[in-house]
């Protein structure tokens, strides 16, 4: 469901776009964020929580580091190296040795830092926020591709990359099946090597394609996409105790966010340095395209291969001739 509503966000997009100004985007969240809200309060469960206190100073360190992190990529990939930028990050990283520090101390950590102890969790982990880092890349570049550099019209961008929406609708439901009977980390490495495939031929396409080029390449992309995502869940939330079910699903939403943050601060760079050497104002040219979606790419087969490793690591992946492992996470 994540990974189909981070999907179809360009096309509705697009729609919204081709009918009224670009402010309707936001305006169009506040009526669905209250039918969500109470469509929540009625279908989720009330579970009982525990007695402890609520660790307020971890959720204001939590809050300083990502804040300061994103502000400060953000002002670099706008700016370049300004001081305060630089200050930013620094900050941030400073904030997070010392959030991390205390959740180790704590008993009932905020963020599960000791999950990471084991290795199986942090390739899962990193994979997912490789993996959306790359689809935010592409995401972000696009549509301002297909409109500046190709001259699609918003509506049309929606419709372009539609392939990738059903694709990866499609494969949904049949990886989570197939997560159950086969070995996730195989088909979370398939699942983003088909992903990378994609991104590879949408690099390589030109800056003239015909719909039906940019369609396919699309629908290979939400082909890998929709193959990965089931499998990699399942590899995190297996990796850890389950009594502890809850941590692997916060940390996997850190993951995504952080991880889709990352790529827009990416693209915004690239932008922002083609522009300072072409002289254009908005740097969306043909070569910041082909930059962006080769970063897309790498950033895609760098997840296929923490897929892999794990793999390797849970003895479900060999390079030498052996008798088959068990199936597994």
């Amino acid at each position: 469901a994540v990974a189909l509503g981070a999907a179809a966000g360009p096309m509705v997009s697009g729609v919204v776009l081709s009918l009224g100004p670009w402010q309707w985007l936001f305006a169009l969240n506040i009526p669905i964020g209250i039918a969500v809200y109470l469509l929540a309060l009625k279908v989720i469960p009330k579970t009982p929580g525990h007695r402890g206190a609520f660790d307020s100073t971890s959720a204001v360190m939590s809050v300083a580091m990502f804040g300061l992190a994103v502000f400060g990529f953000d002002a670099l990939g706008e700016g370049g190296p300004s001081p305060l930028a630089i200050a930013e990050v620094v900050a941030a990283f400073i904030v997070g040795g010392l959030f991390i520090r205390r959740q180790l101390a704590t008993p009932l950590p905020m963020f599960a830092v000791d999950l990471f102890a084991e290795p199986r969790f942090t390739l899962a982990a990193f994979a997912c926020y490789a993996s959306f880092v790359s689809q935010c890349v592409a995401y972000v570049a696009l549509p301002f591709a297909l409109q500046t550099v190709m001259g699609h019209t918003p509506l049309e961008i929606g419709e372009l990359l539609l392939p990738w929406l059903l694709a990866a609708a499609v494969m949904a439901p049949i990886s989570g099946p197939l997560a159950e009977r086969y070995n996730s980390s195989r088909l979370a490495a398939i699942g983003l090597g088909v992903f990378g495939l994609g991104l590879l031929a949408t690099t390589l396409m030109g800056s003239d394609p015909s719909p039906f080029d940019i369609a396919w390449r699309m629908g290979v992309c939400g082909i890998g996409w929709g193959l990965f995502q089931s499998p990699n869940n399942r590899s995190i939330q297996g990796s850890a105790p389950r009594e502890r079910s809850g941590a692997p699903q916060a940390i996997q939403g850190v993951a995504r966010t952080f991880g889709q943050t990352t790529g827009a601060v990416i693209v915004a760079f690239v932008f922002a340095t083609d522009g300072h050497a072409t002289g254009q104002s908005s740097g969306i040219t043909a070569n910041a395209v082909v930059v962006t979606m080769a970063i897309a790419t790498a950033w895609a087969f760098v997840a296929a291969l923490a897929s892999v490793w794990r793999g390797v690591i849970m003895g479900s992946i060999r390079f030498t001739r052996t008798a088959e492992s068990p199936q597994g996470n």
